[in-house]
């Protein structure tokens, strides 16, 4: 649907339930349930109010977006729609626990470890579950909850695996301009380049971090008001960051959402 025709959608729904909480109809999927036409679109009408809500606070971290701008944020003000400041928690699905570990390998398989991002929410997002498992860790090994000996049996697995119950709770972005440069070294270290990809799955933020920093120096670039100082440009200089990547062919300079510049 077009903009105009979801906005006369929410107008109809405000009128008739008076607010604007669209809730979400199922999501079955996993267990084999088909969703009918009418859930469907329910689902879908609630992604995008759920999304008006996201690019909203992405705005307001300075980030641009493809979905609002001034003139329909006032249009959603005016027929009494309010932003919320505030994500909502990933809830984190029940998975039995083979699958929960066929995750693990597979996440390892594919990155080399199990450093999981908090917000990685691939596979019934890990990240949470991770995060999770972590803090249940730390309760345990501090006295502060009891667990059964077949939980123990599962953190003894988890850490033959590899996994270090070191995943710290955190949002999109929480990291200073500092620690994000010294992922960006580390991964320079391991892969060779500073080609961080935009959706890179083992850390979501680094890649998003990369593509601002490309950002903001296109605009430094065209003369236009930027966040990058000239001390973090030549700390990236120095470690030989890529200004501009090729992409099918395209030669891209700065895309992403604005995080901690």
């Amino acid at each position: 649907m077009s903009w105009d025709d979801r906005f006369q959608q929410l107008v109809e729904y405000g009128r008739v339930n008076r607010h604007f909480n669209v809730p979400k109809e199922f999501n079955d999927t996993n267990r084999g349930i088909v969703m009918n036409s009418d859930a469907a679109e329910q689902n879908r009408f609630h992604k995008f109010v759920s999304k008006l809500h996201t690019e909203y606070r992405a705005i307001q971290r300075g980030a641009t977006s493809t979905m609002l701008n001034e003139e329909r944020i006032a249009q959603l003000r005016n027929i009494g729609f309010e932003f919320s400041a505030k994500a909502d928690k990933k809830s984190i699905p029940e998975v039995d626990w083979p699958t929960r570990l066929q995750h693990l390998e597979s996440f390892k398989t594919e990155m080399g470890h199990l450093k999981i991002d908090p917000i990685y929410d691939k596979f019934s997002n890990l990240g949470g579950w991770a995060v999770d498992m972590s803090e249940r860790y730390k309760r345990w090994q501090e006295g502060q909850e009891h667990v059964s000996p077949e939980m123990v049996d599962k953190f003894n697995l988890l850490s033959a695996m590899g996994f270090g119950f070191d995943i710290v709770r955190s949002r999109r972005g929480e990291r200073s301009w500092d620690a994000s440069f010294n992922l960006l070294k580390t991964y320079l270290a391991e892969t060779g380049n500073t080609r961080v990809p935009h959706h890179y799955k083992a850390d979501y933020r680094l890649g998003s971090w990369v593509a601002v920093q490309r950002k903001e120096y296109k605009l430094l670039s065209e003369g236009k008001q930027s966040r990058l100082t000239q001390e973090h440009m030549e700390r990236l200089q120095s470690v030989g960051f890529e200004w501009t990547v090729r992409r099918g062919g395209q030669q891209v300079l700065g895309e992403g959402e604005s995080i901690n510049v």
